[in-house]
């Protein structure tokens, strides 16, 4: 178990050095990468440190705050149409639909 433990402790640390390596040197493990014959690729090394799957996150969290954004755009736009339809002013549905008057008018266009 203490092996387990030891050998954790390790890897830990193998990761931090390689973090620190690629950060400081990125350019120069480029130029060895490239010269080298064996099967390690920067992907692999990117991997290895955790970089991967923070980019990954980071893409997940960005593409989900934009489809969010968009989603919220969507829901006003339709809260638009549904009160132009209704009968309200262009201005009354501006305000509220949080919208500007230029917007609710691109969209009473598209409605007529």
């Amino acid at each position: 178990m203490t092996d387990e433990i030891a050998r954790q402790g390790k890897v830990a640390q193998i990761k931090a050095y390689l973090n620190a390596i690629v950060r400081a040197n990125a350019e120069i493990l480029l130029e060895v990468l490239k010269m080298s014959t064996s099967e390690l690729t920067l992907e692999k090394v990117f991997e290895e440190v955790g970089f991967i799957a923070k980019w990954e996150a980071r893409g997940k969290a960005q593409g989900l705050a934009v489809g969010e954004a968009r989603g919220k755009v969507d829901k006003a736009n339709e809260i638009a149409r549904n009160m132009l339809e209704s009968g309200f002013q262009a201005e009354q549905v501006a305000r509220l639909a949080g919208l500007s008057l230029e917007q609710v008018q691109l969209i009473a266009g598209a409605h007529t």
